[in-house]
């Protein structure tokens, strides 16, 4: 073999070392986000041990990568089980390191500054970085910290956006999550406003979000994947939109039930929302668990448990307000007073007007007739009406009428003959 066969034979060697490498790298990033730990762990042992077995000319290069992915990986698994403020700052430190490892190496190898893929893991680590510090800054209530942070955050998510083109899947589910970012202050403050009685601004706010999550679901039915954080976002959509519809239908019936318009349908609406405030709480919850840098510890289903009991009160009074029992003791008074009051207009008016010369007792059995229908439809109201078509039964008994049908069939007697 000639010295040029064994150049060729380290060249092609070198390279399938390298895509090797490359693999095992690519391997710990998606699922580090899919949180298959043990794949994760795989990958990393495959990038070191060819670390260890590389010559010395190649060594440093894959050394400049082995750490941060192993800080990113432990970083981002103790994210994920962090439960207090503590426990949250060191998974960050976790994190720190490998950002600062990373963007050290685009400082210091040319050949690694404009390389598209690292950088989109930098911009990566940084936005769950600045994501995380933000909730920690909210968690102290310290709000100017947590508005520059959130600036920060704003700006980085914006600078990664970019990077990809606008038909790439990976921009499709970074502007979807934008929009879900839209969306949540706004269903916070619709939930707010509905607890101050401020109907109006309730369903302004309710149908802001609505907006931005019809079109975030329109993007992210074009995101074909199944990573794990891609599918928490689309549950946390899910959870968000059944959350805006439980909360668009308890406004909606109390307004109702304010003016006393509230039917079965209503009651309806109410238990359904009633299960989708628990359920949407549910997905909301579970789905931020999976990337707690990219929507926070969301726990929503205690305030979610205080929206089903209020909607379940709501949904209890409106029952006892349409059953027949309730129903009678509310409109009787109504009931009597339309009674004698359409009685005593009839039985002046009906002579007066010169419809009938006086009220024998035929008479006076339909103006009772008719002004029963009349005091229960306006005690009743809409629902009442379906009474209406009686009317042309109880008219037959009119002597008019009679006297009418009497003629007309002597009439088509006369012709017959």
């Amino acid at each position: 073999m000639t010295n040029d066969d064994n150049s060729v034979a380290t060249s092609s060697d070198l390279d399938m070392i390298l895509d090797a490498f490359g693999e095992h790298l690519q391997g710990v990033a998606g699922n580090v986000l899919n949180a298959r730990w043990d794949e994760v762990n795989f990958h990393l042992e495959g990038m070191e041990a060819i670390t260890n077995a590389a010559d010395s000319a190649t060594k440093p290069y894959f050394e400049i990568f082995m750490q941060p992915m192993k800080d990113y990986a432990a970083g981002f698994q103790k994210l994920t089980t962090a439960e207090t403020p503590e426990e949250k700052e060191r998974a960050v430190e976790y994190l720190i390191r490998a950002r600062d490892a990373l963007r050290k190496a685009k400082t210091e190898k040319p050949e690694f500054k404009d390389n598209p893929g690292l950088t989109q893991m930098v911009l990566g680590i940084e936005t769950q970085i600045i994501g995380v510090q933000e909730q920690l800054a909210n968690a102290r209530a310290d709000t100017t910290a947590a508005a520059i942070l959130g600036q920060q955050r704003a700006q980085l998510f914006q600078e990664m956006t970019m990077l990809f083109q606008p038909d790439d899947p990976t921009r499709q589910y970074l502007d979807a999550i934008k929009l879900l970012e839209e969306a949540v202050p706004n269903v916070t403050l619709g939930t707010q406003a509905m607890v101050e009685m401020n109907l109006d601004l309730a369903q302004s706010y309710l149908q802001e979000s609505s907006k931005s999550l019809d079109a975030m679901q329109d993007l992210f039915s074009k995101t074909k994947t199944d990573e794990l954080i891609v599918q928490a976002a689309k549950n946390m959509a899910v959870g968000i939109r059944q959350m805006v519809l439980g909360q668009d239908a308890y406004v909606r019936v109390l307004r109702a039930a304010i003016i006393g318009d509230v039917n079965r349908s209503d009651v309806e609406a109410l238990e359904k929302a009633e299960k989708s405030f628990l359920d949407g709480a549910n997905l909301i919850t579970n789905a931020s668990i999976v990337a707690p840098g990219v929507f926070g510890r969301l726990d929503v289903v205690p305030q979610a448990a205080v929206q089903a009991r209020l909607t379940h009160n709501l949904r209890t009074l409106c029952e006892r307000s349409i059953s027949p029992k309730q129903i009678t003791a509310t409109a009787a008074p109504k009931v009597v007073f339309y009674f004698i009051g359409t009685f005593i207009v009839l039985l002046i008016g009906l002579p007066t007007s010169g419809l009938v010369a006086h009220l024998g007792s035929t008479e006076l059995m339909f103006v009772l007739i008719v002004s029963l229908l009349v005091s229960i439809i306006g005690a009743f109201g809409f629902e009442a009406t379906r009474l209406v078509p009686l009317l042309d039964a109880f008219s037959r008994w009119l002597p008019w009428k009679r006297k009418n049908q009497k003629a007309s069939s002597e009439s088509q007697i006369t012709s017959g003959d």
